[in-house]
């Protein structure tokens, strides 16, 4: 039973147990909105129930990216860890899957406003690539944040998008993934390399310390060399004086023992001076002790002097020449590790580098490949847009074919079921085209056909058009023939104007049709009738043209507007009349259109189509504002 109360749509809005995380944050961002009338919550709920469609989870995003972007780097207890692009990317992903599933969930029209924002840029970039809607933009007809708005809000738009995200969410086919088995690889080599690199530079720094330790042996003011060339030049003469000095020394102690030996005879009043010549007023001990002595003791300790200082400078000598050798065997001996570590080094790097080649292919295929995934969520909402707009384009012009199919197989007159079957079949052609999901059938216009025949009709005028139709098979008429059915009373009247309206569509519809071309239709008697036509027919076409010429300022006939504008604006103009995505952006779901044209209300296809989305539009808007 529909529920109209506020009161209580507010409370079924306040109570209303949420299925899952997203419906949750859903119905708890609008509860403050919900307090004051009920409408935003009465929305709110009619929105996530209208569908039918469960929602898109927290949990299945998650589990979703986390299939696609798993992480490539190898902990030490062996769990998987994303490295920083991963991690972007995997970020990425999330945040426009969300965007998705809130669109899903809620509707475009109950979005954030930046949601909105970021949404209606998406479609707005997949508008842009479109030549014709630009065009349409570009007229004044049309408002571009309008149409937008209109593709979004779109009932048949959610559904569509939900198929195409759940492709995008877990793709079909597996994504490329780094082997951990390739990082593994990589880990342990470069922990290979780093060890034998940490061991080069040992032996580097070594080297090092040991060519400084030899060049403080190379003279220089106030080195080491120098007092090591020094010793090294005094060293015959330090060996000689250590030499003598001994000699003297041996000489010079029994000297002294023989004059202590003397003095010690005197002292006890022994023998003669033995030819010393003492003073006479001195003992002789006394002279002995203090002066001779002393002298003889003077004279070895200068010898032994003499000689400890040569001692020296040869023991220091020694010392450095074993620094020097010892500098010298270990130089060589780290000349001789350099040699091993450098090729070892080399080995190592290079056994790296093939891993690293390895790795780098892997995550670029890895990388390219989650690229892609990101990318394809990205794109979810105006893909689903560009294909909604080409299902709608397909079937105005599919109900297109089954009019004039009806009212070919309805008339009994040969040459006009020639003409009307040649609106097809004449300018298009049904071929099979293979693609990954297998072949299926598409129509393709017969550009040089529809070329030629547009020639003809700026150049001679739309009769020279039926008359090359009426010559070609199937009715292979004569030119007395074709003249005389011209001239029929009633039969030209009866397809002219569909002629030069589909040819001219056809000519859109190939991006052929020029600026100069666009002028010469406008100002000639059958253009202008033919636009009048499509303007009279299409009310909501002819509206939009009242409008622009009001705001112009603009009176008198649409010729006489038109003749007044540029040929740019006259191409954007006669695009955004003839052309099936401007008919599909003016007026919304194919029904609409269709019968704006006046081919929808007849053809038996175009009829059950109209019923359709009407009643799935008129059900949608009940549900939006009566349920709660």
């Amino acid at each position: 039973m529909p529920v109209t109360s506020p009161e209580l749509s507010t409370r079924l809005a306040l109570d209303a147990t949420p299925r899952d995380a997203r419906e949750r944050k859903i119905l708890e961002s609008s509860k403050e909105k919900a307090r004051g009338t009920g409408e935003d919550a009465r929305h709110i709920l009619d929105q996530l129930k209208q569908t039918g469609l469960p929602p898109i989870t927290d949990r299945a995003i998650n589990e979703g990216v986390k299939q696609a972007i798993p992480g490539s780097v190898i902990n030490p207890d062996g769990s998987r860890a994303r490295s920083a692009e991963e991690a972007t990317r995997a970020s990425e992903a999330t945040a426009s899957s969300e965007l998705v599933g809130d669109f899903i969930s809620i509707g475009y029209i109950r979005l954030s406003g930046p949601q909105k924002t970021q949404i209606e840029g998406m479609v707005d970039q997949i508008l842009q690539g479109l030549p014709e809607a630009q065009a349409n933009f570009a007229s004044g007809a049309l408002n571009k944040r309008t149409v937008i708005q209109n593709l979004l809000n779109d009932p048949t738009l959610k559904p569509l998008v939900r198929q195409m995200f759940e492709q995008a969410i877990k793709p079909q086919q597996a994504l490329e993934q780094i082997d951990p088995k390739i990082r593994a690889k990589y880990d342990r080599e470069k922990a290979k390399r780093d060890r034998v690199k940490a061991e080069n530079d040992r032996v580097q720094t070594e080297l090092a310390n040991a060519n400084r330790t030899l060049g403080r042996f190379r003279i220089s003011t106030g080195s080491e060399g120098e007092i090591w060339a020094q010793l090294t030049s005094s060293r015959t003469r330090d060996e000689q004086k250590i030499l003598q000095a001994g000699r003297d020394l041996e000489k010079t102690n029994h000297q002294l023992d023989s004059v202590r030996d003397q003095e010690e005879i005197y002292r006890h009043g022994g023998i003669a001076s033995g030819g010393i010549t003492i003073p006479p007023d001195l003992d002789r001990a006394d002279h002995f002790r203090d002066v001779v002595i002393p002298q003889y003791e003077e004279k070895v300790r200068t010898l032994q002097a003499q000689k400890d200082e040569a001692e020296q400078r040869m023991n220091e000598l020694a010392k450095l020449d074993a620094a020097k050798k010892e500098a010298e065997t270990n130089k060589k001996n780290l000349d001789e590790q350099k040699d091993k570590v450098d090729k070892d080094l080399e080995d190592a790097n290079y056994d790296l580098h093939l891993t690293q080649i390895e790795l780098l292919d892997a995550q670029n295929k890895a990388g390219r490949s989650q690229e892609q995934f990101v990318e394809g969520l990205n794109t979810v909402i105006p893909k689903a847009v560009l294909e909604q707009l080409e299902k709608k384009i397909e079937n105005l012009e599919t109900a297109q074919r089954e009019a004039l199919k009806k009212e070919a197989e309805e008339t009994t007159d040969k040459a006009k079921k020639t003409i009307l079957n040649g609106l097809t079949n004449r300018w298009e052609q049904v071929i099979k085209q293979r693609n990954l999901f297998g072949t299926r059938e598409v129509t393709k216009f017969r550009e040089p056909q529809i070329n030629a025949d547009f020639n003809k009709l700026v150049i001679n005028g739309p009769d020279r058009v039926i008359k090359a139709m009426l010559m070609s098979p199937p009715l292979s008429m004569s030119a007395d023939e074709a003249d005389k059915k011209l001239a029929e009373e009633g039969f030209k009247e009866s397809v002219q104007s569909k002629v030069v309206e589909s040819l001219v569509r056809k000519r859109i519809a190939t991006s052929k049709l020029s600026e100069a071309e666009a002028r010469m239709i406008v100002e000639s008697p059958w253009g202008e009738n033919v636009i009048t036509g499509a303007i009279t027919t299409n009310s909501t076409i002819g509206g939009k043209i009242k409008e622009l010429k009001a705001a112009q300022g603009m009176k008198g006939t649409v010729k006489e507007w038109l003749s007044k504008k540029t040929n740019s604006d006259i191409l954007k103009i006669l695009m955004w009349v003839f052309g099936a995505l401007g008919v599909t952006l003016v007026a919304g779901p194919p029904a609409a259109h269709l019968a704006a044209q006046g081919v929808g209300a007849a053809a038996g296809k175009a009829t059950v189509l109209a019923h359709e989305l009407g009643s799935e539009a008129v059900d949608a808007f009940k549900s939006v504002t009566t349920r709660g």
